[in-house]
């Protein structure tokens, strides 16, 4: 992995190359933020697609009751509608408040 330079220097005390060496070192630590962005969105996709299937095995079952059947077809739906809603650009709104306190 490329290491940039981090120290400040006044971009009007810079010449025109070191401008453009600035330029491409913002640019390329752009790019790896995104790339790594891009990868835990795939993986947080896959993890959630391989759950929404694990669940979708579980419906079957009769062992389930009537009341657990309807809460895991309602995960389940919610779930993929979330998951392609944030694929075409939204953003995921939960549904719940967590407390987060650690005790």
């Amino acid at each position: 992995m490329k290491i940039y330079e981090t120290s400040f220097i006044h971009k009007m005390d810079m010449t025109p190359r070191e401008r453009v060496q600035h330029a491409e070192n913002e640019l390329a630590r752009a790019i790896e933020r995104e790339r790594i962005r891009a990868c835990a969105a795939a993986s947080m996709d896959d993890m959630i697609r391989e759950m929404v299937f694990s669940l979708r095995q579980m419906l079957p079952m009769t062992s389930l009751g009537l009341p657990a059947k309807k809460r895991l077809t309602g995960i389940i739906l919610r779930a993929e509608k979330d998951r392609l809603h944030i694929a075409d650009g939204g953003e995921y709104a939960c549904r719940f408040k967590f407390d987060t306190e650690d005790d």
